[in-house]
C-alpha cells in the first residue's frame, strides 16, 4: 500500500532479529531490498538483493529465488542495466519453474517480457506480458494483472511513438496502449494502488 519507510524500517528489524539461519537472512534482506527499490535506491537494492542470493544458493527456497531475481530485474532495467535485467528474469523464470509456482512464474514471465521489450526485441516481449496478463487472470491476481497490463500498455506506447515501429501502424498501436493503459488505471484505483 506505499507505505515503503516502515517497510523498510521492519525488514531491517526482521534482519537484526534473524541471526545466522540463511534462509531467515535471506527472507529479510529479499523485503529489505523490496523496499529499498520501491524509495528509488538502486544501489542499496542490488547490493541487498546480491547478499540474499548469495545466502540463498545454499536452501531449497526457489520461489523465493526468483521473486528476488524479479525485483533485481526491475531494480537492474531501471538504472538501465538491461543486458543484467534480462539476465535476472531469465534466471526468475528458470527459478520459478524449479518451484512449480504458477504466480511465480507469471510475475517472471512479466519482469522477462518487460526486459526484452527494452532490450528491442518487440515481439517476445509483448508476447510474455501477454502470457503474464493471461495467467494473472486465470489465477485471480490483481496486482499482478494490474502490473502486466501496465507494462504492456506502456510498452505498446513506446512503440506508438517510433521507438522501435513503422510509422504507419503508430496510430493503431497508441489505440491499443491507451486502451490498456485504461484497465490498468481502473484496476489501480479499484485496489488503491499508490501507482494511480
Amino acid at each position: 500500500s506505499g507505505l515503503h519507510l516502515e517497510g523498510r524500517r521492519l525488514a531491517e528489524q526482521l534482519l537484526a532479529c534473524a541471526g545466522a539461519a540463511p534462509d531467515r537472512r535471506a527472507l529479510a534482506l529479499y523485503w529489505l531490498s523490496n523496499h529499498q527499490l520501491r524509495l528509488g535506491d538502486l544501489p542499496a537494492t542490488l547490493e541487498t538483493g546480491a547478499s540474499a542470493l548469495r545466502l540463498l544458493e545454499r536452501t531449497p527456497m526457489a520461489m523465493l529465488r526468483s521473486r528476488l531475481h524479479c525485483a533485481l530485474a526491475l531494480a537492474c532495467a531501471q538504472a538501465s542495466r538491461y543486458p543484467d535485467a534480462l539476465n535476472h528474469a531469465d534466471q526468475a523464470v528458470r527459478t520459478a519453474e524449479l518451484s512449480g509456482d504458477t504466480l511465480a512464474r507469471a510475475w517472471a514471465l512479466n519482469r522477462l517480457g518487460t526486459a526484452h521489450a527494452d532490450l528491442g526485441d518487440a515481439a517476445q516481449g509483448r508476447s510474455l506480458l501477454t502470457e503474464s496478463l493471461k495467467l494473472a487472470r486465470e489465477l485471480g491476481d490483481v496486482e499482478l494483472e494490474f502490473a502486466s497490463l501496465n507494462n504492456l500498455g506502456s510498452h505498446l506506447n513506446w512503440r506508438s511513438i517510433g521507438r522501435a515501429e513503422a510509422s504507419e501502424s503508430a496510430p493503431q498501436l497508441f489505440a491499443a496502449a491507451l486502451a490498456t493503459l485504461r484497465e490498468a488505471h481502473a484496476l489501480a484505483l479499484k485496489l488503491g494502488n499508490p501507482h494511480s
